[in-house]
């Protein structure tokens, strides 16, 4: 997303999101000041400036439906609203910080070194958090099956066998899924794929 789409998408969460709740008579959550709530809301209009604004709609309706406040009268907090965000429209793979760190790192690499890559990046998308040894363990195993699945394909192919399109179509998407992991670990973030 260059300069121009993430300043036009602020505006789009502004007139969509924040507006509408603000119409809808949503105020600051209690217990924050007004300078943490502009920065809030300014944290929000750049995290969720890639949303289609037909899902910024549907989400507006989320977060008016589920108010915060004894009186439910009161702004989600932040991490909520970012919570539904995710389930209505997942940012790009490439878009968290936590996922270009991981694949830049060691255990990145080496998890795509290994063939494991994809399975790293939807764990990671799905638990959010920096991996320990034994989730990478876990990984590992989930990957196995793939792997082994890859290379009996492969060596099918090597000896000429012809592959049926439910394989072919498997090692090609395997193939792009593999080659965007090894574009994570050389810091290559294509977000329009």
């Amino acid at each position: 997303m260059d300069q121009q789409e993430q300043k036009d998408g602020e505006r789009c969460v502004q007139e969509r999101l924040i507006d509408e709740l603000t119409l809808r008579g949503l105020g600051r959550p209690t217990g924050l000041t007004m300078k943490a709530f502009d920065d809030m809301l300014r944290g929000l209009c750049q995290k969720l400036a890639h949303m289609t604004p037909e899902n910024l709609d549907a989400l507006a309706e989320v977060a008016a439906a589920k108010p915060s406040g004894k009186d439910r009268d009161r702004f989600p907090i932040a991490n909520d609203i970012l919570e539904w965000a995710r389930e209505i429209q997942p940012p790009k793979d490439t878009g968290s910080p936590l996922v270009r760190a991981l694949f830049l790192h060691a255990v990145g690499r080496g998890m795509v070194s290994e063939g494991f890559g994809p399975e790293l990046l939807r764990w990671v998308k799905k638990h959010r958090r920096w991996p320990k040894d034994g989730d990478i363990r876990l990984v590992r195993a989930e990957g196995v099956e793939a792997v082994g699945r890859i290379q009996l394909i492969e060596d099918r192919q090597r000896r000429g066998v012809v592959v049926d399109q439910v394989d072919a179509r498997f090692l090609e998407a395997r193939r792009r899924a593999v080659q965007k992991c090894k574009d994570l670990t050389n810091g290559v973030y294509d977000d329009a794929a």
